[in-house]
């Protein structure tokens, strides 16, 4: 066997070995971030979610910890600074302090699959199916303009039962499958990280785990 046929085998290893583990860093972080600033788990998690659109992991983080302390501080919401929509930030506030109900006020199919796979990541209901995943269906890469079209061609519960039908047939859990091709795309087209800078045999090569008090706020 070549080194390059090896190294592609090590690296589809690593994001398979990355993406089983995924959703569970990620309710360890939320965890974390919950108890180092003494918030409820479900509503860190909510405000986590609902910062998320068009947010990138560090970026939600960072918006996340603005928002506790922005909370915590007795802050009026729009004098927090986050990395995304002033929409979102206005709904992860009401969220965070129990205003309101995160499920029963967001209808987007995403943003719900996503606080279910961090909240309960064992959940075998739930898949997050964002752009990546949209591209991934499609088979190319795409914006997000093009990405709509797909969904519009084909609904979001339908693109996400077929992803979790084959999660069933490769025993795994759909959030699961669905990180390990989060992973996979975003190593072979070198998004937000480069694939030569990956530390890809570490225990948690993407970053998932975040200490809070090293999370700085915006």
């Amino acid at each position: 066997m070549t080194r390059g046929c090896l190294c592609r085998q090590r690296k589809r290893r690593s994001d398979r070995r990355a993406g089983i583990e995924a959703y569970q860093k990620y309710h360890e972080c939320l965890r974390g971030i919950s108890s180092h600033y003494q918030t409820g788990f479900c509503q860190t998690v909510a405000a986590f979610a609902a910062l998320s659109p068009n947010n990138d992991y560090t970026g939600n983080l960072r918006s996340l910890v603005s928002l506790i302390q922005g909370v915590q501080a007795g802050l009026p919401v729009d004098q927090v600074t986050i990395s995304t929509y002033k929409a979102c930030r206005n709904r992860a506030y009401n969220f965070l302090t129990g205003e309101k109900d995160f499920l029963m006020e967001t209808r987007g199919p995403k943003t719900r699959a996503f606080y279910h796979n961090i909240l309960r990541p064992e959940d075998p209901r739930h898949i997050t199916i964002d752009g990546h995943m949209y591209g991934i269906y499609a088979g190319e890469r795409m914006t997000m303009v093009e990405a709509i079209r797909v969904v519009r061609g084909s609904s979001y519960e339908k693109i996400a039962q077929e992803f979790i039908q084959v999660a069933r047939r490769n025993k795994l859990l759909p959030n699961q499958l669905q990180a390990i091709l989060w992973f996979t795309w975003k190593r072979i087209h070198t998004v937000v990280y480069h694939a030569a800078q990956l530390p890809l045999f570490g225990s948690d090569p993407w970053g998932l785990i975040v200490p809070p008090e090293q999370i700085k706020p915006f």
